[in-house]
């Protein structure tokens, strides 16, 4: 049987863990890595329309919902078709530039990857791990190659075949 000073304190710590800006260091780091996204997304959609730092950051943050929602990373259509909605993006130069997100997202990781199996000299399956490195690398630069080869063939040709799009 719980004593009332012994309930008391479980209540504060239970109400001091649902408070998310709390000190919790996560929330902080999450908020930044968003920031930074919002940022670099903004910087890709330069070329096409002058956004303000909120109006990419809210279709931005719509989309990352929607990946929530909706299976197979979906959300990211959605985002797209926000910036077409809302803001009056051509679809193609949203698309384009959330596929460039992914592929250096992809070989952000595959450089973290890389830095942790050189730290992990020690390791018994190093094979594994160098296997994994060398797969994870040819798909990103396979990924970077075809979206070279696709802007050589100019993205809006290829997708004029779908104005639904």
């Amino acid at each position: 049987m719980d004593t009332p000073q012994r309930c008391n304190r479980r209540d504060k710590g239970v109400k001091r863990a649902s408070q998310p800006l709390s000190g919790n260091p996560c929330n902080g780091f999450y908020g930044t890595a968003i920031i930074l996204r919002i940022y670099r997304w903004r910087q890709l959609l330069f070329p096409f329309a002058s956004l303000r730092f909120w109006q990419v950051g809210r279709a931005l943050i719509v989309g990352y919902a929607m990946n929530i929602i909706l299976p197979a990373r979906l959300g990211e259509l959605f985002r797209v078709n926000i910036c077409k909605t809302w803001h009056s993006v051509p679809r193609s130069a949203a698309l384009a530039s959330v596929v460039w997100e992914r592929v250096s997202d992809g070989i952000i990781v595959v450089c973290c990857l890389m830095v942790g199996a050189i730290s992990l000299s020690n390791v018994t399956s190093q094979r594994e791990i160098q296997g994994l490195m060398l797969g994870g690398f040819s798909i990103f630069a396979s990924a970077v190659v075809g979206l070279l080869f696709l802007r050589r063939t100019s993205l809006n040709q290829l997708l004029q075949r779908w104005p639904s799009l």
